[in-house]
């Protein structure tokens, strides 16, 4: 339990982690919003946004980086490190769906329609998982305890304990 005692300035660092992971799972949505193009436009600035850093070995130094100097410095609250390492790691499960997604298409034939529609599917299906995390966490968090999303919140406690 974070604890009911943290004030709002606590709560919003806390969970401020996690637009990150919005962030990274914007390039996953094109799919879902190509049909919907009205909908689409309300994700125009993120798109923008992520268009030159998304995807690219940046992401993976920033999170490297998140890791290193956020997670492991003990002086810095423990709910903020905890919750930065479930960003870090869902990042990292975020870039590895995007590798396997890409390398699935160019290995197999990007121009079998079957392929592109399974392709599809599987972007959906990544981008609405992390929204959902996303959405999850930053709930507990303003609820005042610590998010328990299984795996991550596992391999985050081991990281940030002791």
């Amino acid at each position: 339990m974070i604890g009911n005692r943290n004030p709002l300035r606590d709560r919003l660092f806390i969970s401020l982690p996690y637009l990150l992971l919005l962030l990274l799972a914007v390039p996953f949505s094109r799919p879902l919003f190509a049909p919907l193009p009205w909908l689409g436009r309300l994700l125009r600035p993120w798109i923008a946004l992520t268009a030159g850093w998304v995807g690219s070995l940046w992401v993976f130094v920033v999170l490297l980086l998140l890791y290193r100097f956020v997670v492991h410095n003990r002086k810095i609250q423990h709910a903020i490190r905890y919750n930065v390492a479930q960003v870090v790691f869902a990042g990292i499960a975020l870039l590895i769906a995007k590798l396997v997604l890409r390398l699935g298409l160019t290995l197999l034939g990007a121009g079998v329609r079957v392929l592109g529609a399974i392709a599809d599917v599987m972007s959906v299906i990544v981008f609405l998982g992390a929204v959902a995390i996303a959405i999850y966490c930053i709930a507990e968090n303003w609820r005042g305890r610590y998010p328990r999303v299984p795996t991550l919140s596992s391999a985050a406690r081991i990281v940030t304990s002791g």
